[in-house]
């Protein structure tokens, strides 16, 4: 990380090996991110703002891709995840629908609201789902497996740009699920 960091302040870089740099940093931070889930006493679960924690992933994807990533949210949507798993889930799904799409290809990455639930979205202008060579990874497996573990669901379908929908689903953080949690703990006998 200090090495690229001396680099970018190099005037003369070209644009192509700025953005390489950056590619660079963004898998080192990503890198010290799962080693330091993995210290003693890590919290593993916690609450967070979902748009924020995919749009820092996507950016991350973007700067690698050869292909348009494009991120929105439509509301602020709070969960309680594994930030780790999520962004590797995350990181999946993108890396996935990135080879999909290849040279010039567009994938749509959206978090919204819908009742209780929080949804991300995931859309490709790839071949979608059955047309595609079979992969020999777990990824979406992966993918499933985390958003079970926190209580939500994957479905997958087409997109509105031809190609493959994953779309995730976790309830929703409440503040009434937070008051009850704190009334039961604080009233345990100690």
């Amino acid at each position: 990380m200090l090495l690229v960091a001396a680099m970018e302040t190099e005037p003369a870089l070209p644009p192509q090996i700025r953005r390489r740099l950056q590619q660079i940093q963004g898998e080192a931070e990503w890198m010290a991110e799962i080693l330091s889930s993995t210290e003693e006493g890590a919290s593993s679960v916690r609450r967070l703002e979902l748009g924020n924690a995919i749009e820092r992933t996507c950016r991350a994807v973007a700067a690698a891709a050869s292909c348009d990533v494009r991120f929105t949210q439509v509301a602020d949507v709070d969960v309680v995840v594994d930030p780790v798993a999520l962004r590797r889930a995350v990181r999946n799904l993108l890396d996935n629908a990135v080879r999909a799409v290849g040279d010039g290809g567009s994938v749509e990455v959206r978090v919204r609201r819908d009742d209780d639930c929080a949804v991300l979205e995931v859309a490709d202008s790839g071949p979608g789902f059955g047309r595609m060579p079979r992969q020999q990874g777990l990824g979406l497996l992966t993918v499933r497996q985390f958003v079970e573990r926190h209580h939500g669901t994957l479905e997958v379908g087409t997109s509105t740009l031809g190609g493959a929908l994953v779309t995730l689903r976790w309830p929703l953080v409440s503040v009434e699920r937070r008051v009850t949690t704190l009334l039961v703990v604080e009233g345990e006998p100690a």
